[in-house]
């Protein structure tokens, strides 16, 4: 991760507009260093759209649930959008980006109803291993300007998380409508489970 200007703390408030005073569009990337033991372990990029119940919204889960897989369709106004997929951790894409993991956030689009966005990382599939396994997993949040992240100095904020213990998952983030009309951004990095353990608790359920 480079240009590095905001280097966040866990449970700290921190408005998106520092960033970009006009920004509306944003970036979130997730990356994360190859496994201790060196074998490739695949995580995954989650985020959760929640009412101010704190539950995904009725009669639209697949607005609300996003993961490589179920990633939004190109084409379509969607919300969000999962753009990369990363299987071990080693940042080898070919293009500008260099996260493992990456979602789209287009404001304008987001229900109006949605009052948090929740980014999670959890195992594809954990096969007895948890993020004791991973020495490091971090994220990055930029501005979105014309579908490219803009990572100029002074316009990312990051985020990293170095024990987050024995759990197929994480929770990384939320990022929480404030009242000026905007975003902040709340860095939580706490255990979260499994993502079939994430989505039941939000009210999804899934086969994943």
């Amino acid at each position: 991760m480079s240009d590095t200007v905001f280097s966040l703390a866990k449970d700290e408030l921190f408005d998106l507009t520092k960033l970009d005073p006009g920004i509306k569009d944003f970036y979130i990337g997730l990356d994360w260093d190859p496994s201790v033991s060196g074998e490739d372990i695949d995580l995954d990029a989650v985020l959760i759209a929640v009412g101010s119940d704190g539950m995904a919204l009725a009669n639209k889960h697949s607005e609300c649930f996003l993961f490589y897989g179920n990633h939004g369709r190109n084409g379509t106004p969607a919300a969000f959008q999962v753009t990369e997929d990363n299987r071990d951790g080693s940042d080898d894409f070919n293009n500008d980006i260099d996260d493992d993991e990456a979602i789209f956030c287009y404001s304008d689009k987001i229900d109006p109803d949605i009052q948090e966005l929740r980014v999670f990382v959890t195992f594809h599939d954990a096969g007895g291993r948890t993020l004791n396994d991973v020495s490091r997993v971090g994220l990055r949040i930029a501005p979105l300007v014309n579908n490219v992240p803009d990572f100029g100095n002074g316009k990312t904020a990051t985020f990293d998380v170095r024990d987050v213990g024995a759990s197929e998952g994480a929770h990384m983030a939320s990022i929480v409508r404030n009242n000026v009309a905007g975003w902040d951004i709340k860095p939580v990095g706490e255990q979260s489970g499994n993502l079939s353990q994430v989505a039941s608790i939000h009210g999804i359920g899934t086969k994943s």
